[in-house]
């Protein structure tokens, strides 16, 4: 076919320059370079140190949700065994409008800095990661606008590409430092974040999937359709890397790209006129490998009663003892629109006891003042079983009877489940569960409330112009500030030796108050709120693990390359021959000019 398209003078030039790209894709591995492609992953951010961890519960429910949107810049096929090839990531780090408007209330501005941004590398490569390492950015905060940050490209390269599967890129390592500027002192936030998901694959021929003779190469004539027996003439079943030969599924032939369509088990390749090629690729299968079903952990405070070295105390009998005014009562879990039902950690006998103590709560921390002795003194934690959690969920319409698997994470780690989706939630992403409420003792309404207050002192607006000056008298008939700091935490300690949380919270308040007068340049906040944050329960953490994924097709990809001659070059007579006479007849006719 090839001899006889250089025979005609009109595709000489178009054949010499095919064979040189040719040369060139053969040499170079034929890689299939994708255009850039974004992928956005959600992390679930959470404190790297306690004082940032208190910090972050004050502005939420103890983690941030940043999204990260991840540019590609990578190829999306390759041949097995291909040369080193380039790969560059950018990324996107985004704060949503709630968060940015809490955080501008404590500082007009922050600085993003320490930040790691790495990409893991797994599959058939001995390249196993593309560090970003961006320098420190400044950031104004304005309410009511979200934040967007972009860092990068960074850049790396593909080595020692293998013979077959995919090549996966994800997010390996996130962490990032923010520093806020509070009372004219920096205060670092240090965040540490979880991205489970895929940011982009590049495909190698799996193992297992079909093997295809390549090239394949046919004549057509114009403007007609020839059909190719591609399953009975050029693919073949292909093995894994245990020798385990994969049956081809002929349902699956079907046209990835180009003129043709798939009819009677065959490929039919749609030509165009004389002198033209028509190029179709297909796909076909040998089934799928499986995908991976999404994990997500929940750690429930274990409410320990802990030693002054932070280890638990035990009673008589050698069981761990409950902290009982620093204690989980009960949680509800988010999942998508939907909320599950209460799930008590307190002991079933105690909750069939006082039935009426265990409706679910409209207001927690009124329910817990009005009967704050019960909850304290006759109301123990239990961790609930992962029975207790998994029928919670299994309630829910969005997830189902077998829609989820809970397991004890590790024994070693008390209150720590793992959340497996399966069923019609399995094998693919899925959203991240939340927490809906969280009853403690002592509530989390009443830490929040106070850190709301410190924020505000923190940054106090302006009085209007002309508002007269007043005279503050100080708590406790004090005489200096420092007077009335001492006795306040006087007062804080004698509430809470008798266990009142509402005399406790105001005498807080305004502790912090006088704090922030006593010294506004020697104020540590992330002192403050980690000893304010250290008196109350840990409201639960949810993190995505492992993220769910789809099956792989075990799929593989060829190539028709469908040529229709050019049509013979006419002969034409000079203008000046003259036949002088006839033939004699059996001669040919000989002409001059």
């Amino acid at each position: 076919m090839l001899s006889r398209l250089l025979k005609a003078r009109a595709t000489r030039a178009g054949a010499a320059v095919a064979l040189v790209a040719t040369a060139f894709a053969v040499t170079s591995g034929s890689p299939t370079q994708a255009a850039p492609q974004s992928k956005t992953l959600t992390a679930t951010c959470s404190g790297a140190d306690d004082a940032s961890k208190g910090i972050l519960a004050g502005l939420g429910n103890g983690t941030l949700a940043l999204p990260f949107t991840i540019t590609s810049d990578v190829p999306a096929t390759l041949d097995p065994g291909a040369a080193d090839q380039p790969i560059s990531f950018t990324w996107g780090v985004s704060m949503d409008q709630a968060t940015v408007d809490k955080a501008a209330g404590v500082s007009p501005s922050l600085t993003v800095k320490d930040m790691v941004l790495d990409i893991g590398i797994s599959g058939p490569t001995s390249t196993t990661e593309v560090q970003g390492r961006p320098a420190p950015m400044q950031v104004a905060l304005v309410k009511g606008q979200p934040v967007n940050i972009k860092e990068g490209p960074f850049s790396g390269k593909l080595a020692d590409i293998g013979k077959g599967g995919i090549i996966k890129y994800t997010a390996k390592q996130v962490g990032l430092t923010i520093s806020l500027t509070i009372a004219d002192k920096a205060t670092d936030i240090k965040v540490a974040c979880a991205a489970p998901g895929t940011v982009a694959i590049t495909s190698i021929k799996i193992p297992g999937s079909p093997d295809i003779k390549q090239p394949i190469e046919m004549e057509g004539t114009p403007n007609s359709t020839v059909s190719v027996d591609v399953l009975g003439q050029y693919v073949t079943p292909g093995a894994d890397e245990k020798g385990t030969v994969h049956p081809i599924d002929p349902s699956s032939l079907k046209v990835i790209d180009g003129p043709g369509t798939v009819a009677n088990g065959q490929v039919q390749v749609a030509t165009g006129a004389a002198g033209t090629t028509s190029s179709v690729t297909f796909e076909v299968c040998s089934g799928t490998l499986p995908g991976t079903n999404a994990v997500q952990s929940l750690q429930i405070d274990p409410s320990l009663l802990l030693d002054k070295d932070g280890k638990p105390v035990l009673d008589k009998d050698g069981k761990t003892q409950t902290n009982m005014i620093k204690k989980s009562v009960g949680l509800t879990l988010k999942f998508g629109d939907d909320t599950t039902s209460v799930i008590w950690t307190v002991p079933k006998a105690i909750r069939d006891a006082n039935p009426n103590m265990f409706q679910p709560p409209t207001n927690w921390a009124d329910t817990y003042n009005s009967n704050m002795l019960f909850w304290i003194f006759f109301v123990p934690f239990e961790q609930p079983s992962p029975a207790d959690i998994q029928a919670a969920l299994e309630a829910l319409p969005s997830i189902g009877a077998g829609g989820v698997k809970v397991t004890a994470a590790d024994p070693a780690k008390p209150g720590l489940y793992n959340i497996e989706f399966t069923g019609k939630n399995g094998q693919k992403d899925v959203p991240n569960l939340s927490v809906g409420n969280y009853y403690s003792v002592f509530p989390q309404e009443h830490l929040n409330a106070i850190i709301d207050d410190a924020t505000k002192l923190l940054n106090p607006p302006a009085p209007p112009e002309g508002t007269p000056t007043t005279t503050t008298t100080l708590p406790g008939g004090a005489a200096n500030v420092d007077d009335a700091v001492a006795w306040l935490e006087q007062q804080m300690q004698d509430a809470l030796g008798r266990l009142d949380l509402d005399a406790w919270s105001g005498y807080a308040k305004q502790w912090v108050q006088l704090k922030v007068k006593q010294g506004m340049a020697n104020i540590d906040f992330k002192q403050v709120i980690s000893a304010l944050t250290s008196i109350f329960s840990t409201p639960p953490l949810i993190q995505t693990t492992v993220a769910g994924e789809p099956p792989i097709g075990m799929c593989s990809q060829g190539v028709i390359d469908v040529s229709v001659p050019a049509p013979p070059e006419p002969t034409v007579l000079p203008t000046s021959v003259v036949q002088s006479a006839p033939p004699p007849a059996g001669h040919p006719a000989t002409y001059t000019g």
